[in-house]
């Protein structure tokens, strides 16, 4: 269909208007029919493949390749196991590294005497587990020395030992009266009631010997620098 150009239109603008209107409708029109054409085609290709058919479902009972009688249950691959560790060995060796250089050097020497006495270490000999009396070469004769004692102890165990005995004679002392310190002897015949005794009894005291005055001045000295006589007589009241 041949469409009419718009300057073949003669006549006013409003004729020419009308016109261009009428050609654009109808050249519209037939694009649209010609579009249609080819939809109807389409769909009547649709319809004759796929039949607007109901039809009823059919269920088909099947069974699994496996379990039928046409199976052959031949061998199949096993899977493969990616993270499994590898069961055979390399029989192609590993290449080593290559062998280090030698050092030249000079010929071992011996060692000398005077380094061999320093590593020499004496043995562990206990002086209980030590019959034979044998001294280690490092204990430079300690197990011979005797022990030492300072002297002090010696006299001060002794200088107790006679304050004690002179403190027991002055405390048994017999009381010195009108006999003349001769022990008051009891008549000839029979006694009526035992013989009485007048003894003065001497205040008691919690500390008779002054023990704790002793202790204390001796805990203030030392060992080398207390006065034996000094501390003796305190303690026997000797001024």
């Amino acid at each position: 269909m041949e469409s009419a150009s718009p300057c073949s239109f003669p006549g006013d603008a409003e004729a020419d208007a009308i016109a261009v209107e009428e050609a654009i409708t109808t050249l519209t029109k037939a694009d649209m029919e010609e579009l249609m054409l080819h939809v109807r085609r389409f769909y009547a290709m649709l319809h004759g493949i796929h039949p607007r058919k109901r039809v009823r479902a059919t269920f088909v009972k099947y069974d699994p390749a496996r379990q039928s009688t046409a199976f052959n249950s031949g061998p199949a691959e096993m899977p493969f196991d990616p993270l499994a560790q590898h069961k055979r060995r390399f029989s192609r060796p590993l290449p080593r590294p290559s062998r280090s250089r030698p050092v030249r050097s000079s010929p071992p020497r011996p060692l000398p005497r005077r380094d061999q006495d320093d590593w020499k270490a004496p043995p562990c000999v206990d002086n209980r587990k030590n019959p034979s009396k044998r001294q280690p070469a490092s204990s430079a004769g300690v197990g011979t020395l005797d022990d030492q004692i300072v002297r002090n102890f010696g006299r001060l165990a002794e200088a107790l030992d006679a304050a004690e005995k002179e403190a027991f004679l002055i405390r048994n002392k017999p009381d010195e009266g009108s006999s003349g310190g001769a022990p008051v002897r009891a008549a000839a015949g029979k006694r009526e009631r035992p013989v009485e005794f007048d003894f003065d009894e001497p205040e008691q005291s919690d500390d008779p010997f002054d023990l704790d005055q002793f202790m204390s001045k001796f805990a203030c000295l030392g060992m080398d620098d207390f006065d034996l006589d000094e501390l003796l007589g305190s303690m026997l009241h000797i001024r």
